[in-house]
């Protein structure tokens, strides 16, 4: 088969004509000219239903060739471009509902969606995620094997409010969901397939499952509580070496994530900051560990270098082995991971009678205690390193009370 040629398409268009089919069977004519005929039989029907004039100009910067037409009228008038009036003719057949092509479905849109999706998250795991999500809530619904440009609004919200309440979503949930049939109708915009992504006009009015949250006190340490895994994580490390118990003691006044402490280096300790822009993530699909030169956000960041965290390099210096690039790695080499520090912290919660909180709860400590210290949420946010202010908020598990904020008022003014 010839490069370029659309496997689906082609299966398509010998359904449509079996003398073309009967054609390419008996090796008379090859896919490519098989294809080009039948466009060319389709395009006299463009006469009938395009009244707006095809010219072909030359861009003055680049010298190159496009042919142009406009299709639509009034706000949805719209440039349609193509380097060849043979191409520009395909994407008219496609516009008009004349072509084969126009059938691809939901699920065909699907493909494309995923297929594009590694270079635009730059993410294998969100890649997987997007994958395992499908597979869970919409593979095999009746409405991806329907032709994408006919699917109307009404038919799509029936749908969407159908799924909701079949799956038990929550409003999170549907979110993750919500952001695949997005991105399927975008797929399909950006192969002129339809004009405007229809899911955007879809309407949820369901009521969402029931999210059921921790209380706030599950969800962080208090003042007391990391008084207290403090002490013992220092005990338990002098007693086992370790290293997850320095990475639970540096976690809890710097509030970094895990993977971040995991790619931190000694050229990322400073004088009085640590420079965070890197992290150690985990492949879903092969279940090893790498660094990736970048954080979960794209950004890298400055925070302020707790005194305790002085100590807590002292300690790791004081090891018998100690590795020259990473600050915290098990004594075999290997990297220290999120399943590390949250066998600690369940061990913890064990030895210590307490309610088992990993390690993210820690992170929502930092911001919570930095909170009720009085510094103001930009800068909590700018040390998460968070894209949003209300990520950070959500962060934050506890109020200050009145004396706290009149305290804070009258230090400020």
């Amino acid at each position: 088969m010839s490069k370029g040629i659309d496997c689906n398409l082609l299966e398509k268009i010998k359904e449509e004509n079996p003398v073309l089919a009967e054609m390419m069977d008996n090796g008379i004519i090859d896919a490519e000219t098989a294809v080009q005929q039948y466009y060319m039989a389709k395009f006299d029907a463009l006469k009938a239903v395009h009244h707006n004039k095809i010219s072909e100009i030359v861009i003055s910067k680049t010298g190159q060739h496009q042919w142009r037409t406009y299709v639509g009228t009034g706000k949805t008038r719209k440039l349609m471009t193509a380097s060849t009036q043979y191409e520009l003719k395909k994407k008219l057949l496609g516009f008009y509902g004349l072509s084969l092509e126009n059938s691809i479905t939901m699920e065909e849109c699907w493909e494309t969606y995923i297929a594009n999706h590694p270079s635009v998250v730059n993410s294998p795991n969100s890649t997987l995620r997007a994958k395992q999500l499908y597979e869970q809530h919409l593979k095999g619904e009746a409405i991806l094997k329907k032709p994408i440009d006919r699917i109307k609004k009404p038919e799509l919200e029936l749908f969407c409010n159908d799924l909701i309440k079949k799956k038990n979503l929550t409003r999170s949930a549907w979110g993750n969901v919500k952001a695949i049939i997005n991105g399927i109708f975008e797929a399909a915009v950006d192969k002129e397939i339809i004009t405007t992504n229809t899911f955007k006009r879809v309407s949820i009015k369901v009521k969402f499952a029931q999210q059921n949250k921790k209380s706030d006190d599950d969800r962080y340490f208090n003042d007391e509580e990391l008084e207290d895994l403090r002490k013992w994580m220092i005990k338990e490390y002098r007693a086992t070496q370790n290293i997850a118990c320095i990475a639970i003691l540096i976690q809890a006044v710097t509030g970094m994530r895990v993977g971040e402490l995991g790619a931190l280096s000694w050229n990322d300790i400073l004088s009085d900051k640590i420079h965070i822009h890197r992290e150690l993530v985990l492949d879903q699909s092969s279940q090893t560990h790498k660094i990736e030169e970048h954080t979960k956000g794209y950004t890298n960041r400055f925070i302020p270098l707790h005194p305790k965290v002085k100590d807590y390099i002292r300690m790791i210096k004081a090891r018998p082995i100690v590795w020259s690039d990473l600050v915290l790695r098990q004594d075999d080499g290997s990297y220290v991971t999120t399943c590390d520090i949250n066998n600690v912290l369940k061990k913890y919660a064990i030895h210590t009678n307490h309610k088992i909180k990993y390690s993210h709860c820690l992170r929502r400590t930092y911001a919570t205690l930095l909170y009720l210290a009085g510094v103001d949420k930009e800068t909590i946010q700018e040390y998460l390193g968070h894209a949003d202010l209300k990520t950070t908020e959500g962060y934050i598990c506890a109020k200050r009370d009145a004396s706290s904020s009149i305290e804070i008022l009258s230090r400020a003014l």
